[in-house]
């Protein structure tokens, strides 16, 4: 900091002046203050008005409120260096004010006057007294310099110091006619160089905002940077304006580069970032800090161009120092926390305390360690070189914008290892990262699943959908998605938008595939092959003793692509230390003098020319690269402690998930007796390891054998080598049958109260169902009943993007089973073998289309199943009762309730007979049973089989069971029903109480117990933000089971409820049209459920006067439930009792009289005479006997879940 002392000539007392108001006097004035002020000096602002406030305006919102005006200095709540002070005074035009102002000017560095805008000699007086300086500020019209020239004539004669003039509110694009002002500027004020100028920016024309404070330092054009030049100008030093620090690091290391450089920004300092490799391409800067990042691979050779004085080494890892950096000062950021990484910064750079108050797009800077680890991949990996393709990279996926970006390429080019090492580098720079194998159904959809459970969101519907929903939304969040093999750009654009910039989101998609054309707005980033310099190092990586001739060769044989260099540099690796062995007992040259690699490249050139000529003869075809590696590599494999077992072995890794495999599986006994037949030491499942890591030395496969939770996993081009290698062979579908047996062996077949470790091998199974194919080809038995078990495993998740993978599955498995190679399969005296699958098939697909909401496809498919399987199996076997149950449960869904309440009973009573009572199979027919009794009206029957479900299920496992939560909150609805609220509402509390320590997400009993309350309390007349609850249930129920789930339609038709229970009738006639248009359409126009939706509006449109449509309504609802489920059945009493209402309007009192006596007698034959519904229509018995329409009830109606 220069003090004004140690400048000649210095001006303290400085005036801001103009002669016309709105031209950024004040707003000039306040930046130049807080330039001053970081830079150490003690600043007064003295605000003179004549009425309205100038600075005051700006600075107000950094002191207490009320504080400026009270006539003393008012500090400003900013970290500065000197400070600031402002203070409010009024003009008084005698001489002696501007003298004793003055006086108590003393204590400042600085006084910076906003003097206001007059042409009157006395206001000008009083600032040739009180001032050193004038800054004259003038906009860029001719009249306006004008106007300038007669104040600096003025101000000239009255001896003022020093006038400094300055252009504001200049418009760059202005053209020819800005540069004639310019040239006038000059002319007129005698400026040599050019004029002082401020530029318009329309952002803060409206605004109190201070460019200072809000802008990044480093652009010249900005406002900032005018407002630096014109300090410097004021006060005669060069320090003033934006100091610039040059950081240096190794391509690693970017992420803590930007890191210092965002920090940097923050503190008024400008920041030039370079990158290791390109240290020879741009000048070395001259009199700036420098700041080297350490890390192991930096070149500390290149990095002392720099010189010693102002260069900083930064530390942030525990790597020792080379000797030739270990003279430099250090950062260390090694373990430093991020509270405190800030302050040590500025403390070692000497930086002004003044961070911006807004931080530059892209949010703030995230401190690099401080950050969530990726989902869904483990950050290591062998990666070498690719410097200059991951700072493209990153300059793509820019902090501050969203976007999409692909690195294309073909397979093995190195795609993927460079997206996992741009996501090694910079994953602690956003707040979510999930990685997504996109290759297969499967793995695009666990990723998403990831990636919903990290931003938290609970869907049973199309997850694809709400993370879209969410992701597109914005909520401020930082995040990277990275797909990896990518084939179909459009769909993911679907389901991965991106945030609008208005957000304050920023999301980068980032994705592999190998398709050279994307369409817009992809960033498209081709990966060729590697460096010669980049693949000698990665080689070096397998075998640190080549020499450069000797790598060069290999790399140039395998192309340079880096699988291949890595398959290459294994093999090479395995050679070598069959060297060291064989020279330990003879005089040969030991590995390691550079002869003996030359030889080991000789001969590893020499086999690959080989294997490649002969796959030329046998096949008349040229291999891949990774064909001709593949061959070297198994057959090293086959000549090594692996033996035969490991080549198969690794043959099975071909038709297994790319998202790899559970050491687990492999090491079963199912596989391990496979594995004796190619090689008996296999007997031994410690022996599998032995066969894997062998493999992985290779570079076949990846194997971390010492974490028993990593996959093993192969690369997706050596699969497909692997694949076609064994087409070539003829022994593709035999080896394909092999694994798909073992897998369907090894598969559970139970599922009922499923152990972690039994759901695990589902799921891991469920990864390689799609892989093999066994549904898309003809299997023996035990293959289909693997592939039917996992199907029907699948369907236990209610994500409806799971069941539509079920659903194409079976339908795929269909299709092979009717054709003629899947009868071959199964042999063709199994008739009744095939007839059973092709039914258990159906039934699969009927339950899927249950899930899904679709019940007449369940009830179709579901009978035509049963007809078979009761062939088959006779009408007493568990999978056609269960079958049945599920046909039951479509047949509510269609509205058909009395065949469903009779089939229901049929399974209740079969699986009953077979099981006993506390099966988990006869608890879920009781819970089905109950809730077709009590949609046959049959409530106490329902309560009944509920309490005894809850009772047994309780005692067999606990009372936190979700289970048993579940079917309380159905209880809950039959005791609604009946008119018990209070038992109801305390048993729904309780299954709220108990649901907090329920794991699983249990949205269904959450939102089902919630809706039951909220039904209670407005039957019981509570209004309290009755609506405003109503909208939340259906807004959680719409994002948990879509606008079509069943929870999500009683949710709607319970908000009419509400907005009628308020008074709020023409939005009860609104929403309940529009409920009524979704019943409609997900249940068709005679459900009984639409037709209670009917009957509502109806009473709805009579209370805003609509008597024609309301009766209308009314009388379509009583006659199609009255030939649905009959005059006894609650809900046709309640929509005909409320239907007599519109009778009455329209005068006709004697029908409605009729009505009611009949309700009246059917209500009290269901519920007995004091049910509510009973009493509320003996009230309106009297009421329309007694024409007391004031007095009428209406029956609140509740369409169960």
């Amino acid at each position: 900091m220069t003090k004004p002392a140690e400048v000649p000539h210095v001006q303290r007392v400085i005036a801001f002046h103009a002669r016309r108001d709105g031209c950024g006097r004040s707003m000039t004035l306040c930046n130049v203050a807080l330039i001053l002020a970081a830079d150490g000096y003690r600043v007064l602002v003295v605000d003179v008005t004549t009425g309205e406030p100038g600075v005051s305006a700006f600075l107000q919102q950094y002191t207490p409120p009320g504080e400026i005006g009270t006539g003393r200095a008012v500090s400003l709540a900013l970290s500065l260096s000197g400070g600031i002070h402002v203070r409010r005074v009024v003009w008084q035009s005698d001489a002696c004010h501007a003298s004793t102002l003055r006086a108590e000017c003393a204590a400042y560095d600085y006084v910076l006057v906003d003097v206001p805008r007059s042409t009157a000699d006395d206001v000008r007086s009083f600032t040739a007294a009180l001032c050193d300086s004038v800054v004259l500020c003038f906009p860029p019209t001719p009249r306006a310099l004008e106007e300038a020239g007669e104040e600096l004539t003025w101000f000239e004669r009255a001896s003022v110091g020093r006038i400094v003039p300055v252009l504001m509110r200049v418009d760059p694009s202005a053209g020819d006619g800005l540069a004639e002002v310019r040239q006038v500027a000059k002319s007129r004020f005698g400026i040599a160089g050019a004029c002082l100028e401020i530029p318009y920016r329309a952002e803060y024309s409206a605004s109190e905002g201070l460019a200072v404070l809000l802008e990044p330092p480093g652009a010249p054009q900005e406002l900032r940077a005018a407002y630096e030049r014109l300090a410097s100008s004021l006060t005669g030093s060069e320090s003033l304006a934006t100091r610039q620090i040059t950081i240096v690091y190794a391509s690693r290391r970017r992420i803590w580069a930007e890191w210092l450089g965002a920090l940097c920004a923050r503190y008024g300092v400008s920041t030039q970032l370079v990158a290791q490799y390109k240290i020879g391409r741009a000048p070395i800067p001259v009199d700036q800090q420098v700041l080297v990042i350490h890390s192991d691979d930096l070149d500390a050779m290149a990095v002392r161009q720099f010189g010693e004085q102002g260069t900083v080494l930064v530390r942030t890892d525990d790597e020792p120092v080379p000797a030739e950096l270990a003279r430099l000062p250090a950062l260390d950021l090694h373990q430093t926390e991020e509270k405190d990484a800030p302050a040590l910064l500025a403390s070692v750079l000497g930086l002004g305390p003044l961070p911006l108050l807004v931080d530059s797009e892209g949010g703030p800077p995230r401190y690099p360690s401080a950050a969530q680890p990726p989902i869904g991949l483990t950050l290591d990996h062998r990666f070498e070189g690719r410097d200059e393709l991951l700072e493209e990279l990153r300059v793509a996926l820019a902090p501050a914008s969203s976007c999409y970006v692909a690195l294309s390429g073909p397979g093995g080019i190195g795609k993927t290892q460079s997206a996992l090492e741009f996501v090694q580098r910079f994953h602690s720079s956003y707040d979510v990262v999930v990685w997504i194998n996109a290759m297969q159904y499967l793995g695009f959809r666990t990723g998403l699943t990831r990636l919903a459970k990290r931003l938290k969101l609970h869907t049973f519907v199309d997850l694809q959908e709400a993370v879209s929903q969410e992701l597109a939304s914005g909520t401020g969040r930082r995040w990277l998605v990275v797909c990896d093999g990518v084939r179909d750009p459009e769909e993911l654009m679907r389901a991965l938008p991106l945030p609008e910039a208005a957000t304050g989101s920023v999301g980068h998609v980032l994705v592999t595939g190998r398709t050279a054309q994307w369409p817009e707005p992809f960033h498209t980033i081709s990966i060729d092959a590697m460096s010669l310099a980049d693949a000698v190092s990665l080689l070096r990586t397998r075998l640190a003793t080549l020499t450069d001739r000797a790598a060069q060769r290999v790399a140039e044989t395998v192309e340079r692509l880096p699988l291949a260099l890595d398959l290459a540099g294994a093999w090479l690796a395995a050679r070598s230390r069959q060297s060291t062995g064989r020279a330990r007992d003879s005089m040969s040259a030991p590995v390691g003098t550079g002869e003996a690699e030359e030889r080991i490249v000789e001969d590893f050139i020499e086999h690959f020319e080989e294997r490649r000529l002969q796959h030329i003869a046998r096949y008349g075809q040229q291999p891949s690269v990774y064909h001709t590696l593949a061959d070297l590599a198994l057959l090293e494999l086959a000549d090594g402690p692996a033996g035969a077992a490991g080549v198969w072995l690794v043959e099975v890794f071909a038709f297994l998930s790319s998202r790899g495999v559970q050491p687990a599986l492999l090491r079963s006994p199912h596989m391990t007796v496979e594995m004796q037949k190619v090689d008996r030491r296999l007997a031994e499942a410690s022996f599998v390891d032995v066969a894997l890591r062998e493999a992985d030395r290779y570079g076949l496969i990846r194997a971390e054998l010492g974490r028993a939770e990593e996959r093993i996993r192969m690369q997706p081009i050596l699969r497909e080598t692997v694949t076609e290698r064994l087409g070539l062979q003829g022994t593709l579908e035999l080896r394909r049958l092999e694994v798909a047996r073992v897998l369907a062996r090894t598969a559970p077949r139970y599922m009922e109260n499923m152990d972690a470790d039994t759901k695990g091998v589902f799921e891991e199974l469920d990864r390689h169902l799609g892989t093999l194919n066994v549904l898309a080809a003809p299997m023996p038995e035990d293959v289909w009943r693997w592939a039917l078990a996992q199907l029907k495993f699948r369907l236990l998740d209610n994500h409806h993007d799971s069941v539509r993978r079920v659903l194409r599955h079976a339908e795929v498995g269909r299709r092979v089973l009717e054709s003629e190679d899947g009868r071959r399969m199964l042999g063709a005296s199994e008739s009744e073998l095939h007839a059973e699958l092709r039914a258990e098939l159906l039934l699969i697909q009927a339950r899927a289309h249950l899930r899904l909401g679709q019940g007449r496809r369940t009830v179709e498919l579901g009978s035509a199943a049963l007809e078979e399987l009761v062939r088959v199996h006779g009408p007493l076997h568990p999978v056609v009762l269960e079958g049945t149950g599920a046909v039951a449960y479509g047949l509510r869904s269609t509205g058909d309730f009395e065949l469903s309440y009779d089939k229901s009973a049929s399974a209740l009573q079969g699986l009953r007979k077979l099981f006993g009572a506390n099966h988990p199979a006869v608890g879920r027919a009781m819970n089905n049973h109950a809730l077709a009794a009590g949609l046959m009206g049959h409530y106490t029957e329902a309560v009944r089989l509920a309490e005894e479900r809850i009772a047994r299920r309780s005692r067999l496992h606990d009372d936190n069971d979700p289970f048993v939560l579940g079917t309380a909150c159905n209880l809950a609805y039959f005791l609604r029903e009946l008119g018990e609220h209070e038992n109801a509402r305390v048993r729904l509390l309780d299954v709220l109480k108990r649901l907090q320590y329920v794991s699983d997400p249990a949205h269904t009993e959450r939102i089902s117990a919630r809706l039951g309350l909220h039904v209670i309390k407005r039957r019981m007349g509570g209004v309290d933000d009755l609506v405003l609850e109503g909208r939340r249930l259906l807004t959680e129920a719409i994002l948990a089971f879509g606008e079509s789930g069943a929870l999500t339609l009683c949710c709607e038709v319970s908000l009419g409820a509400d907005l009628f229970a308020v008074g709020r009738y023409p939005d009860a006639v609104a929403h309940a049209g529009q409920a009524l248009g979704h019943l409609q359409e997900e249940l068709g126009a005679d459900h009984p459920f639409t037709q209670v939706c009917r009957g509502n509006l109806g009473v709805y449109l009579r209370m805003v006067d609509q008597i024609e449509e309301a009766f209308e309504h009314g009388f379509v609802a009583v006659r199609t439930l009255l030939d649905k489920v009959g005059d006894l059945h609650p809900l046709y009493l309640a929509v005909a009792a409320n239907h007599s209402g519109t009778l009455v309007q329209l005068d006709r009192r004697e029908e409605a009289f009729e009505l009611e006596n009949d309700i009246l007698d059917g209500l009290t034959l269901v519920y007995g005479d004091g049910h509510p519904r009973t009493e509320a229509v003996a009230i309106n018995l009297d009421v329309t006997r007694l024409r007391q329409e004031d007095n009428r009830q209406v029956i609140d109606i509740e369409i169960p879940g």
